[in-house]
Protein backbone atom coordinates (compact mmCIF):
# COMPACT_ATOMS: atom_id res chain seq x y z
CA UNK A 1 0.00 0.00 0.00
CA UNK A 2 1.26 3.94 -0.76
CA UNK A 3 0.99 6.76 1.50
CA UNK A 4 -1.05 9.18 -0.02
CA UNK A 5 1.09 11.59 1.10
CA UNK A 6 4.56 11.00 0.36
CA UNK A 7 3.73 8.27 -2.49
CA UNK A 8 6.14 5.67 -0.62
CA UNK A 9 5.01 1.98 0.20
CA UNK A 10 4.00 2.16 4.09
CA UNK A 11 5.50 -0.30 5.78
CA UNK A 12 3.69 -3.10 7.10
CA UNK A 13 2.88 -2.79 10.51
CA UNK A 14 1.28 -5.17 12.71
CA UNK A 15 -2.13 -4.41 14.14
CA UNK A 16 -2.27 -4.74 18.42
CA UNK A 17 -6.23 -5.56 19.36
CA UNK A 18 -6.80 -4.37 22.38
CA UNK A 19 -10.44 -6.17 22.77
CA UNK A 20 -11.85 -8.82 20.70
CA UNK A 21 -15.21 -7.59 21.19
CA UNK A 22 -15.79 -8.13 16.88
CA UNK A 23 -15.15 -11.87 17.27
CA UNK A 24 -17.52 -12.49 20.10
CA UNK A 25 -20.20 -10.90 18.46
CA UNK A 26 -19.40 -12.55 15.55
CA UNK A 27 -19.37 -16.25 17.41
CA UNK A 28 -23.22 -15.62 18.76
CA UNK A 29 -24.34 -14.33 15.23
CA UNK A 30 -24.24 -10.93 16.31
CA UNK A 31 -24.24 -7.25 13.90
CA UNK A 32 -23.00 -4.02 15.27
CA UNK A 33 -27.02 -3.20 14.83
CA UNK A 34 -27.38 -6.13 17.32
CA UNK A 35 -24.57 -5.63 19.38
CA UNK A 36 -25.40 -1.88 19.97
CA UNK A 37 -29.36 -2.60 20.56
CA UNK A 38 -28.35 -5.80 23.11
CA UNK A 39 -26.24 -3.48 25.36
CA UNK A 40 -28.12 -0.18 24.50
CA UNK A 41 -26.05 2.21 23.12
CA UNK A 42 -25.58 4.07 19.80
CA UNK A 43 -24.71 1.96 17.04
CA UNK A 44 -21.93 4.80 16.51
CA UNK A 45 -20.55 3.65 19.63
CA UNK A 46 -19.95 -0.33 18.21
CA UNK A 47 -18.70 1.06 15.41
CA UNK A 48 -15.90 2.67 17.43
CA UNK A 49 -15.34 -0.40 19.04
CA UNK A 50 -14.84 -2.07 15.84
CA UNK A 51 -12.83 0.42 15.52
CA UNK A 52 -10.19 -0.15 18.55
CA UNK A 53 -11.94 2.09 21.19
CA UNK A 54 -12.42 0.81 24.08
CA UNK A 55 -15.59 0.23 25.71
CA UNK A 56 -16.31 2.05 29.49
CA UNK A 57 -15.54 -0.08 32.67
CA UNK A 58 -19.78 -0.25 32.86
CA UNK A 59 -20.33 -1.63 29.28
CA UNK A 60 -17.45 -3.30 29.59
CA UNK A 61 -19.52 -5.14 32.02
CA UNK A 62 -22.45 -5.26 30.42
CA UNK A 63 -20.40 -6.78 27.39
CA UNK A 64 -19.62 -9.17 29.49
CA UNK A 65 -22.98 -10.08 31.12
CA UNK A 66 -24.67 -10.38 27.30
CA UNK A 67 -21.28 -12.51 26.07
CA UNK A 68 -21.71 -14.91 29.11
CA UNK A 69 -17.72 -14.09 30.29
CA UNK A 70 -15.60 -11.99 32.37
CA UNK A 71 -14.57 -8.80 31.86
CA UNK A 72 -10.93 -9.55 31.18
CA UNK A 73 -12.05 -12.51 28.44
CA UNK A 74 -13.01 -9.24 26.11
CA UNK A 75 -9.59 -8.21 26.34
CA UNK A 76 -8.60 -12.06 25.45
CA UNK A 77 -8.55 -13.92 22.09
CA UNK A 78 -12.03 -16.01 21.89
CA UNK A 79 -9.24 -19.14 20.84
CA UNK A 80 -7.56 -18.20 24.02
CA UNK A 81 -10.20 -19.12 26.13
CA UNK A 82 -10.58 -22.26 23.79
CA UNK A 83 -7.38 -23.12 25.00
CA UNK A 84 -7.36 -22.65 28.31
CA UNK A 85 -10.92 -25.03 28.53
CA UNK A 86 -8.82 -28.09 26.47
CA UNK A 87 -6.34 -27.69 29.30
CA UNK A 88 -8.45 -27.74 32.01
CA UNK A 89 -7.58 -31.31 32.91
CA UNK A 90 -3.88 -30.71 33.65
CA UNK A 91 -1.88 -30.08 36.89
CA UNK A 92 -0.41 -27.35 37.53
CA UNK A 93 3.08 -28.52 37.65
CA UNK A 94 2.26 -30.17 33.80
CA UNK A 95 1.21 -26.46 32.46
CA UNK A 96 4.56 -24.88 33.86
CA UNK A 97 6.41 -28.02 32.37
CA UNK A 98 4.41 -27.68 29.07
CA UNK A 99 4.92 -24.05 29.20
CA UNK A 100 8.66 -24.55 29.51
CA UNK A 101 8.94 -26.22 26.45
CA UNK A 102 7.38 -24.43 24.25
CA UNK A 103 9.07 -21.84 24.88
CA UNK A 104 12.00 -23.40 22.90
CA UNK A 105 9.90 -22.37 19.74
CA UNK A 106 9.71 -19.14 18.01
CA UNK A 107 6.75 -17.93 16.50
CA UNK A 108 3.68 -15.83 17.15
CA UNK A 109 1.16 -18.90 18.02
CA UNK A 110 3.60 -20.33 20.21
CA UNK A 111 3.96 -17.13 22.11
CA UNK A 112 0.42 -16.50 22.30
CA UNK A 113 -0.26 -20.47 23.82
CA UNK A 114 2.76 -19.48 26.27
CA UNK A 115 0.77 -16.42 27.58
CA UNK A 116 -2.56 -18.47 27.98
CA UNK A 117 -0.74 -21.39 29.83
CA UNK A 118 1.02 -18.43 31.83
CA UNK A 119 -2.70 -17.16 32.22
CA UNK A 120 -3.66 -20.16 33.21
CA UNK A 121 -1.26 -21.14 35.94
CA UNK A 122 -1.11 -17.91 37.30
CA UNK A 123 -5.50 -18.05 37.74
CA UNK A 124 -5.41 -21.47 38.89
CA UNK A 125 -2.59 -21.24 41.37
Amino acid sequence: MMSKKTGRPIADTPIVRVHFIPELAEARGMNQSDLAHAVDVNPSTVSGWYQGSIPTPALQNRLAELFEIDVQSLFRHPADDEVIRSLSFLEAQQKIELAGILKQYDGYEKNTVIRVLRSFVAATS
